[in-house]
């Protein structure tokens, strides 16, 4: 009986925890905010002042990556290289809490950060148990070294916990709207399109539109946002891999169009990137050129990608 639970022990964490989809998501992340960065003036991202630049210490947030350095650019320009040796794929296991560090010192020092920096933050401080005991030179790479049963019960541990935040988040923004009216008549979408600071860009406005001339179009989108946010999050116990990617995919789609009709791009980035997380351990892919006929029917090549047996 013991050897038994013990065999179900390994089996349950024997699986490659150190795959490039890993990398690829710290990509993302660290792209994400590396734009939010680029983009955005001082001014805008921080609460400046005479007393912050002088002293931008934030009185109980001391320990933050930009009150390391004389003023905000500065540190921006620190961050930005950070994040792109993070980008990069560099020896993660060196890199992780560096990436945690800026992630998180944003989150609690920028007045104009959103709800997918406070993620980004949460999962690089989640993927560091994995990333540490990351033995490749760069996260692109297939891993082929050998771990313990301890690194491999770490990593595990790391990567359901990931999970469960990735569960919480998806269903609590799917029940959380069920008592909210507007969701439940169907009209949300309706103000969220027509908001003028988070509503859609103007380049898309005629289209959106016509959308919004038809009530039931409206509200069937209005109701597709509920089930699908629902459907993401309980996918995540599923054990059928093959059904998962599907739901990452649909997942994936759905962060691209709010990006695009509605302009959070930063967001949507880290969202996808939580999503990718959550196949990480199933295979390990290596990038190829666009084939067509997968393009259409396989869903490693919608990603670019091409399966590679683990080892």
């Amino acid at each position: 009986m013991i050897l038994k639970q013990l065999s179900a022990a390994e089996s349950f964490v024997n699986k490659n925890w150190w795959s490039n989809w890993i990398g690829l998501s710290r990509t993302i992340m660290a792209l994400s905010l590396m734009l939010t960065l680029l983009s955005n003036s001082r001014y805008t991202l921080f609460f400046t002042g005479y007393q912050n630049e002088t002293f931008h210490k934030f009185t109980h947030y001391e320990f933050n990556f930009f009150s390391f350095f004389s003023d905000f650019q500065t540190g921006i320009a620190f961050a930005v290289a950070g994040l792109l040796l993070v980008a990069s794929g560099i020896y993660p296991r060196f890199t992780c809490v560096l990436h945690w560090f800026i992630a998180y010192s944003f989150s609690i020092t920028s007045t104009c950060m959103d709800g997918g920096d406070q993620v980004s933050a949460i999962l690089t401080l989640l993927l560091i148990p994995i990333c540490v005991l990351d033995k490749r030179k760069w996260h692109w790479s297939e891993d082929s070294s050998k771990h313990s049963f301890f690194a491999k019960a770490t990593a595990a541990a790391a990567f359901y916990l990931m999970s469960f935040q990735i569960f919480v988040i998806y269903f609590f923004a799917s029940v959380g709207k069920f008592k909210i009216e507007e969701w439940k008549n169907g009209t949300a979408l309706y103000y969220w399109f027509t908001q003028p600071l988070f509503g859609v860009t103007d380049f898309f406005k005629p289209f959106i539109e016509v959308l919004l001339s038809s009530p039931v179009i409206i509200t069937l989108l209005n109701w597709s946002v509920l089930v699908i946010e629902l459907l993401i999050a309980f996918s995540i116990f599923t054990m059928d891999a093959g059904r998962k990617k599907k739901m990452v995919f649909i997942g994936i789609l759905f962060h691209f169009f709010i990006a695009l009709f509605m302009g959070i791009i930063s967001f949507s980035f880290v969202m996808c990137s939580a999503l990718l997380l959550l196949i990480s351990n199933t295979v390990n892919y290596e990038f190829r050129n666009i084939n067509l006929p997968t393009l259409a029917f396989d869903f490693s090549g919608l990603l670019f990608l091409s399966a590679k047996k683990n080892k």
